[in-house]
């Protein structure tokens, strides 16, 4: 096998492993109970309030677009919940402005999905995975099919706040319940400021893409490169 073939191969092989290597195995995610700390890790965010409501608006049956994302819920007992409330005196109102009026139990639960992938998401709570037992609460958030905790709160009128940061881009966060409690129980919490990373995130394939072009540039410039140097011979 001459040279050239060897160089050939051996660009292929390193093209293969680039497109390998931009493809994350899973995703590593940090968990943040403080907003500071994670308004400092996520970087650029922007925050919906949900404020621009002035109705009750269900996503119990319809998926409701807010802008950046759209909520949808899904299951057979989401009661009257899984709603944006106006009801500024509502038991699991926030901050006294619109919310989201959320629900989990044991086949039921609520997704958001953006509609650009993100790597930084988090909200303010009340009521959201209040304890069953002082060691367990009710609810879990998934994202790319890994479970997070949130932090459990003693009573079902506490204020919290969770947040996640991933180094992989995700495009849908789910709430969903802890199918080991007993199932007549449910979880239904305020949810109000979700705030999400913003900016460009490109997916793995993408990067997969642009390493696959920046490799096909090179060696086209490395066979020119070869044949003048032939010709000069």
């Amino acid at each position: 096998m001459d040279g050239l073939k060897v160089v050939r191969i051996s660009c292929v092989l390193a093209i293969i492993g680039a497109i390998f290597a931009a493809i994350p195995a899973s995703a590593s995610i940090t968990l943040f109970s403080s907003q500071t700390t994670f308004l400092s890790a996520a970087g650029s965010t922007a925050v919906e309030d949900f404020n621009s409501y002035s109705v009750d608006t269900q996503f119990r049956t319809q998926t409701l677009n807010v802008g950046a994302f759209a909520l949808s819920g899904f299951g057979q007992n989401q009661s009257s919940y899984n709603l944006i409330s106006t009801d500024p005196l509502g038991f699991y109102s926030v901050n006294g402005t619109s919310y989201v009026l959320g629900f989990t139990a044991l086949d039921s639960g609520f997704s958001i999905t953006f509609k650009n992938p993100t790597t930084a998401f988090g909200a303010d709570f009340r009521g959201f995975n209040n304890a069953f037992l002082p060691q367990q609460g009710r609810s879990f958030i998934e994202v790319d099919g890994v479970q997070l905790t949130p932090p459990i709160v003693a009573l079902n009128s506490d204020a919290s706040f969770f947040a996640f940061v991933s180094d992989t881009p995700f495009s849908t966060v789910r709430f969903t319940f802890d199918s080991s409690l007993p199932p007549f129980f449910t979880d239904a919490f305020g949810m109000d400021n979700v705030t999400y990373g913003v900016g460009a995130v490109p997916e793995p394939s993408t990067w997969a893409m642009m390493i696959l072009g920046f490799a096909g540039v090179g060696f086209m410039a490395y066979r020119r490169k070869s044949k003048r140097a032939l010709m000069a011979v």
